[in-house]
């Protein structure tokens, strides 16, 4: 059972409703002293969210709570890295281990995360950029993710590439994305990046399923006849959609998840489940 990506809400907006939501999201965000985030929150809820990649870079780190006078450096670390395991005659474990050893000030980053993140850089973005763009791109995601553990110090766990990945293309700038990042690693993911996955497994166990039964009793029933377990939705809580997703439809749910309870993926997930109900009972 996979997502299938629509088109954006936005294009649905007649051109009029567009601007005025547009004005109002620009309000919110310039609002004196402070940004409105109650109000911004809200815009980012209703139809269209917050409309386009660039209103995205001006309100997602404002949802955040994330000062941009005071960005952390993302430096080319990962590029470092890979040119030290290029070098090293050691095998993967000991020539990370060697790596981390020489770098004190990134501590928090295991040996294990940096092997596996080395893994799953060269298969990110790949949906979202074009192919000109993409190899450099990766290198810099790689830093941005070595800086979020670094300064977080959670968990890597695979998945975590895909959220950076989008962070880096829709903002743009990645000490932005390492620090919007950062931020979600101690709310929103921070379920995710602990040293074992229990909670997470809890959490879908007690979330999905009992929310569908109310939502949509039949494909409850359906699913459970059938003996599948939910488990099969982690892929898409654990990246936030962003791995199944166009940039479009991904980006219009991280909208909704920087606005709302880190519970939502899995309240988004069971009414995807009730929305593909048709496809999912004829498979």
């Amino acid at each position: 059972m996979m997502p299938s990506s629509s088109s954006s809400e936005a294009s649905v907006l007649s051109p009029t409703a567009l601007a005025t939501k547009e004005s109002a999201i620009l309000h919110a965000l310039r609002s004196s002293p402070s940004v409105s985030l109650p109000v911004l929150r809200t815009l980012a809820l209703t139809r269209g969210g917050l409309l386009s990649s660039r209103l995205r870079r001006l309100a997602w780190h404002k949802l955040c709570s994330v000062d941009k006078s005071s960005l952390p450096q993302v430096k080319d670390e990962y590029k470092n890295y890979l040119r030290h395991m290029s070098a090293s005659s050691q095998d993967e474990k000991k020539g990370a281990a060697s790596w981390a050893k020489e770098h004190p000030h990134l501590s928090n980053v295991s040996p294990q995360a940096l092997a596996q993140v080395s893994r799953d850089v060269p298969r990110s973005l790949s949906g979202l950029l074009p192919t000109g763009r993409l190899r450099a791109r990766q290198k810099t995601l790689g830093s941005v993710i070595i800086r979020v553990l670094s300064d977080a110090g959670g968990e890597y766990y695979q998945g975590l590439h895909s959220i950076c990945g989008l962070l880096l293309v829709v903002l743009e700038d990645p000490c932005l994305a390492s620090a919007v990042a950062t931020r979600m690693s101690s709310v929103h993911l921070f379920d995710f990046m602990r040293p074992t996955f229990s909670p997470l497994t809890l959490a879908v166990n007690s979330l999905v399923y009992p929310l569908l039964l109310v939502l949509d009793p039949r494909l409850h029933a359906y699913l459970k006849g059938v003996g599948v377990e939910p488990f099969f939705s982690l892929e898409w809580i654990l990246t936030w959609f962003s791995h199944t997703l166009d940039l479009d439809m991904a980006s219009r749910l991280f909208d909704v998840f920087l606005s709302s309870h880190q519970s939502m993926p899995y309240y988004v997930t069971a009414s995807l489940l009730s929305h593909r109900r048709q496809h999912i009972t004829s498979g």
